[in-house]
């Protein structure tokens, strides 16, 4: 499959859809590397990964990045040491 054809397509749906969100793209194909360019070069939250479990990956820490933040702003290094948490 042609990446870069694909990688077109998501960058015009993304920008016809005002999306706010990042989307995830796994590029398996050929012109993978002229894909990843045309989607770093769009300026929009689109990240490309080279398999599923990148995918997979970049999602959860999307995900439990704001969990993580919150969580590590209340909870004090003693809690840790306790096991309170």
């Amino acid at each position: 499959m042609r990446c870069d054809i694909i990688a077109k397509g998501i960058i015009e749906a993304a920008a016809t859809l005002n999306l706010r969100i990042p989307i995830v793209v796994r590029l398996q194909g050929t012109q993978v590397d002229d894909a990843k360019a045309l989607i770093a070069a769009s300026s929009l939250r689109i990240l490309a990964c080279d398999s599923l479990e990148d995918a997979a990956k970049m999602v959860s820490d999307f995900v439990f990045r704001p969990y993580l933040i919150f969580m590590s702003r209340h909870i004090t290094s003693m809690q840790l040491v306790l096991g309170l948490f």
